[in-house]
């Protein structure tokens, strides 16, 4: 009696590993070729979402594509989500540090994930290499957002220490 338990068991775990790597090839499938036009499309369009899941199904194939991951990077931080941006960009930033506007857009998606030691790491690495009059006001702006936040966040917890004390 067990052992014929223990059979059909098997035989459902060896139907679900099958029905997985069925559905694994279907959804890789789904996406032919290099999916960074499509993306770019889609983001150009203001598809943001759905450019960003079609990267994310796309990510374990393209990423450290520097063309892809910056494009995926891109909507995962125009869509909310802010650390695969973070990810997918540092790829990038690795491959290609001297693009100012590859850290631009790391320090907008640690700005957004609310990481702002790490925001203005980034940013400060784009100011110490002049970049024109309109970047650094863009760059200000962020600081200055940073350091409203900061005070802001310390004047809660001041306060919130004032009333327990």
């Amino acid at each position: 009696m067990h052992f014929e338990r223990v059979r059909r068991l098997m035989k459902l775990r060896q139907i679900t590993i099958l029905g997985l790597i069925a559905v694994s090839a279907f959804a890789f499938s789904a996406v032919p070729g290099n999916p960074t036009e499509t993306i770019k499309t889609l983001y150009a369009q203001g598809q943001f979402e759905q450019a960003y899941q079609l990267g994310r199904a796309a990510e374990f194939n393209w990423e450290g594509d520097p063309e892809f991951d910056f494009n995926y990077g891109l909507a995962a931080i125009e869509s909310g989500h802010y650390e695969d941006a973070i990810f997918a960009l540092e790829r990038v930033v690795f491959l290609r540090p001297d693009i100012l506007r590859l850290r631009l857009e790391l320090a907008r998606a640690h700005f957004l994930n609310e990481n702002f030691v790490a925001a203005r790491a980034e940013f400060q690495r784009v100011l110490d290499r002049s970049p024109p009059p309109n970047v650094q006001e863009n760059i200000a702006r962020f600081l200055a957002q940073m350091d409203a936040a900061q005070l802001a966040k310390r004047r809660q917890i001041s306060g919130w220490g004032q009333l327990r004390g």
